[in-house]
């Protein structure tokens, strides 16, 4: 009977030419195993991801998850649904999340007249 080697070694550039052919997997960055890519859709365009941590970097740095932050927290705040000429106000709250504290964005949404003028607020 033939012995098996110890351990079987394979050179990451070889595993990486043996991937390229299999489409939706990669070497891990330190060489240690493969992943599987895949892919999610956005407001910016397809988003290519190996693991949870690098979704959630995408998704962190996408403009289409600090929209959807800033409109559950301004329907909340102005106890109303959310209508088409709130948009501007929305735009720059999800500005402001991409680069402030919850605090400021607060602070940016209270300062909107739709929350001002909103019926129910006191004078």
């Amino acid at each position: 009977m033939d012995s098996m080697p110890e351990k079987l070694e394979l050179k990451p550039e070889r595993v990486q030419e043996m991937l390229a052919r299999l489409p939706g997997w990669s070497l891990w960055p330190e060489g240690l195993g493969i992943q599987r890519v895949r892919e999610y859709a956005s407001t910016e365009g397809a988003k290519s991801f190996a693991n949870a941590a690098e979704l959630m970097q995408h998704m962190a740095n996408g403009e289409q998850a600090h929209l959807c932050y800033a409109k559950k927290l301004a329907s909340f705040g102005l106890q109303r649904d959310i209508v088409e000429t709130d948009m501007p106000m929305l735009e720059a709250l999800a500005a402001t999340s991409r680069s402030a504290s919850l605090k400021q964005v607060i602070v940016t949404l209270v300062q909107t007249d739709a929350f001002r003028n909103r019926s129910g607020a006191a004078p």
